[in-house]
């Protein structure tokens, strides 16, 4: 090798040396000044994604006292509990060091929230409380849940407060839904399911309340003890259960759930049985020109000189069909004329003809939906006050005249 290309060598190692030198003095100097322990955290993600700054406390300088946070156990283990029951923690944050400890509160899991701090300042020697709420609403068996509060201490700038536990169901519902189907307006019905429990050799269902409160006392509940023989695996007794509806829901899909209270201690959540299913109107309109889902009767563009007729049926059901009868129809616009026909039995159906006529020689009028006259509109009355009217509105446009 050269003379010359030793030398470079030799020049290179020893800038080398140089550099590594300054770089591990300047390592050493920032950890003698705790510059890396005092670097507050700037930033935080949200749910979101996005970059939040959240109001941190300043900290104290590092040649100074300090404060020191010391919580005797950030982490919780509940046990196990009822699912959707309520349980409560109080975690205690001590000031073990020589300068206020100043505290903010941070972000908390969706299933949890975090007391307002009782004091957000603590001395020296001094202590607080903080107290995480949390509902067990999940489908899970294990629940973690986590609340995060922002320190000035150096150390432990970000403490976070940790509860976990097992969720148990020791009241069950089997179905957790009964549905009514094929139902209407003025019918009854009836449908059952079963309530379990692993807590008592004898389960009772001492009262009951409703969700929708409108329709509540359309809504019975009565229970019957079930055999032991009966019980899944786990469970020391059940009732079946039986959800009565009486006449009176208004049509459309049936918004209701029950919740039943037991003799089980009071820890324990009510029982809820969701009610499902639709109730139809007796009344159905039955023909080619008939939109069911939009409730439109819809006729076209007619030739103003030829005009025309179409026929419907109305099918009345039920166990009241008998009851019911229709009054004369109201119509709008006035030209159109709808007449109902004789009554006919058809095994549970009353079948209604109706029929609509536009007469020949109608003005030119449009009721397509597209002008600021909207639709036409058949009203036709009915003798049960529970039932209300029939409406449909009707599409039509008359052109030629």
């Amino acid at each position: 090798m050269s003379q010359a290309r030793k030398s470079t060598k030799v020049w290179g190692l020893a800038f080398f040396a140089v550099l590594l030198g300054l770089s591990l003095g300047t390592l050493s100097a920032l950890l003698e000044a705790d510059a890396f322990s005092t670097s507050p955290l700037e930033v935080e993600l949200s749910d979101a994604g996005r970059l939040e700054r959240p109001d941190l406390p300043a900290l104290p300088s590092p040649h100074g006292p300090q404060p020191r946070l010391v919580v005797d156990s950030p982490h919780f283990y509940f046990g196990r509990m009822e699912r959707k029951a309520t349980g409560r923690h109080t975690f205690v944050l001590k000031n073990v060091g020589d300068f206020p400890l100043v505290l903010r509160k941070g972000k908390t899991s969706c299933k949890c929230t975090l007391s307002e701090l009782n004091d957000t300042e603590v001395p020296p020697g001094g202590s607080t409380e903080v107290t995480l709420e949390w509902t067990a609403k999940t489908y899970e068996s294990l629940f973690r849940q986590d609340a995060t509060i922002f320190t000035n201490d150096p150390r432990r700038q970000i403490v976070t407060l940790t509860i976990e536990g097992l969720v148990i169901d020791s009241l069950q519902v089997n179905p957790p839904e009964v549905v009514f189907s094929n139902l209407t307006a003025d019918e009854s019905s009836s449908a059952k399911t079963r309530v379990f429990t692993s807590l008592a050799d004898e389960l009772k269902i001492v009262g009951h309340t409703c969700d929708n409160k409108e329709t509540a006392d359309l809504f019975d509940v009565s229970s019957e003890a079930l055999p032991k023989d009966a019980m899944p695996t786990g469970m020391l007794s059940g009732v079946e259960v039986t959800v009565s509806i009486k006449p009176g829901l208004p049509p459309g899909s049936i918004q209701q759930k029950i919740f039943l209270q037991t003799n089980l201690p009071q820890e324990v959540p009510d029982a809820e049985i969701k009610i499902g299913g639709r109730i139809g109107s007796p009344i159905l309109v039955v023909g080619r020109e008939w939109d069911q889902d939009k409730g439109v009767v819809r006729l076209g563009t007619i030739d103003s000189a030829k005009g025309t007729t179409r026929q419907l049926k109305l099918m009345i059901r039920g166990q009241h069909r008998q009851e019911i009868e229709l009054e004369a129809p109201q119509v709008r616009p006035e030209l159109l004329k709808v007449t109902l026909g004789k009554r006919e039995e058809l095994g549970n159906v009353i079948a209604v003809p109706l029929t609509i006529e536009i007469p020949p020689g109608s003005p030119a009028m449009n009721y397509l939906g597209y002008t600021p006259e909207g639709t036409g509109e058949i009203i036709i009355p009915t003798t049960q006050p529970e039932l209300g009217e029939v409406r449909m509105k009707v599409t039509f446009a008359v052109s030629g005249k």
